[in-house]
């Protein structure tokens, strides 16, 4: 699933809110709260930033990869697109 990452103070749920689930200790995930679409990823690493889903946005071709990650636990069918860098876990080679 294609993320862009923003500073929080640059984001605002403009219709609805946001329902939000910790998964583990630090992680939080973002649904919007009627139709469930996963919509944000937080962590505690990370306070003033979160991740979005560019699919959820009111234009998802502005925000293009510029990078693919968690490519050790691709499935063997995806094909990675050689233009941009890879990384095996995330894009901070975690």
């Amino acid at each position: 699933m294609p993320w862009a990452v923003f500073p929080k103070s640059e984001l605002s749920v403009l219709n609805g809110e946001a329902r939000w689930h910790s998964s583990s200790p630090g992680i939080r995930w973002g649904f919007c709260g009627d139709c469930g679409t996963l919509l944000f990823y937080e962590r505690d690493s990370r306070p003033d930033h979160a991740d979005v889903t560019t699919v959820s946005l009111d234009d998802p071709d502005a925000f293009p990869p510029t990078v693919e990650i968690w490519t050790q636990d691709k499935l063997e069918w995806e094909q990675l697109n050689e233009q941009i860098p890879h990384r095996p876990r995330s894009s901070l080679n975690e």
